[in-house]
């Protein structure tokens, strides 16, 4: 690493590479060569995949990257689908930390079953020291956006679910919720979804304002996540909206 630092004092060249960036970086940043230090950071950011993305995001944290941190945890979220199906290095992660990525609001997953494989991959990698964390990491799934076959046959009927005394609450408020979506009507429209069937915060949202439902005026405003395919109700306005309020 010395000579690599000497190499760019002297000549401004630096050869960085998949196998020394990160040690590169910690004696650039101890040294206070800042010009390495970002030269590093372009590199792992540039070759960040998502077979890698978690050991650069645990080696960020652990080394107070902060911004690389940030830069990479995005992507994490963003990639999530192919992150916690590909990479090795989530298997790997503590139990704080996958705990952590599951429960985000920015989690960009359109089925939570996605979010429900990922926690018992990451079980069964070691299922004797794991299993014993399936109520947590459990809590950070929006089981109320679950397929309601799915939630039954694949999530209440696992063994660990059923072996373990706290999931049931969760599992419990889980199907007193799918019970009570099924004697909805048209008129509840002060029903307020708890947070195990709230969607996560998205940017593609389409919002329905008032308009007329079944030939009448309507003050309800309702939206649509494409992502999780499923209609909130989120607020109802208390005065009459006007007629070229488009639907």
């Amino acid at each position: 690493m010395m000579t690599q630092i000497l190499d760019y004092v002297y000549s401004r060249e630096v050869d960085i590479r998949s196998d020394n960036a990160r040690q590169l970086l910690v004696t650039a940043e101890y040294l206070c060569i800042p010009d390495v230090t970002e030269l590093c950071w372009d590199f792992l950011m540039d070759s960040m995949d998502v077979d890698n993305c978690v050991g650069i995001m645990q080696f960020a944290r652990s080394n107070s990257c902060a911004d690389l941190d940030t830069h990479v945890r995005r992507f994490v979220l963003r990639q999530f689908v192919d992150v916690s199906q590909q990479s090795d290095e989530l298997l790997e992660l503590p139990v704080e930390e996958l705990q952590a990525i599951i429960e985000s609001e920015e989690l960009n997953v359109k089925d939570e079953g996605v979010v429900w494989e990922c926690i018992l991959r990451w079980i069964y990698h070691e299922s004797d020291n794991r299993k014993g964390h399936i109520a947590d990491l459990l809590k950070g799934v929006r089981l109320g956006l679950l397929d309601e076959t799915f939630f039954k046959e694949k999530v209440s009927n696992n063994p660990y679910v059923k072996e373990n005394e706290e999931c049931k609450p969760v599992i419990s408020e889980t199907l007193t919720f799918l019970d009570d979506v099924k004697r909805l009507s048209k008129d509840d429209k002060e029903f307020v979804p708890p947070r195990i069937a709230r969607p996560r915060n998205r940017r593609d949202i389409l919002f329905a304002i008032g308009g007329y439902r079944d030939g009448t005026m309507t003050d309800v405003i309702e939206a649509y996540d494409a992502r999780a395919d499923r209609w909130t109700v989120v607020s109802c306005v208390k005065f009459l909206l006007l007629p070229w309020v488009v639907k």
